[in-house]
């Protein structure tokens, strides 16, 4: 009895860790820096049960602004899909945003400075 015991708990285990692992990558790209700036590194977005997620990977180098933003675009930057502020310029680091964003209709992720209205790095998202 005690070891189904076992078993059972081994097997809810596995199956909320698959869960959280269940994340499934629907974008992914590389920066490119704009307006002078230099940005590189690779970015994923992924979506899970409580939302999408944007992955920096390891590589990510930005050299850095005033006020940078996080938000989406097509040909621009469109202001109303900001969802958070830059905070780190190296690195791995990962943003969450709500599962509502109409990511299907965005092409290009960016990253914005709001004090001189300029894009400072773009990706091309391969959805």
């Amino acid at each position: 009895m005690m070891f189904k015991n076992i078993l059972c708990a081994i097997s809810i285990a596995l199956l909320s860790f698959n869960g959280l692992a269940g994340d499934r990558v629907i974008a992914k790209g590389e920066f490119k820096g704009m307006s002078g700036h230099v940005a590189k590194g690779d970015v994923t977005i992924t979506k899970g049960d409580n939302g999408y997620t944007l992955k920096f990977a390891d590589n990510f180098w930005f050299d850095g602004a005033p006020d940078p933003r996080l938000g989406f675009g097509h040909a621009k930057y469109w202001p109303k899909t900001e969802f958070a502020k830059l905070t780190h310029l190296r690195g791995e680091k990962e943003y969450q945003f709500p599962l509502s964003s109409e990511l299907e209709n965005y092409q290009t992720f960016w990253i914005w400075c709001e004090a001189f209205s300029v894009p400072i790095g773009q990706v091309n998202l391969k959805i």
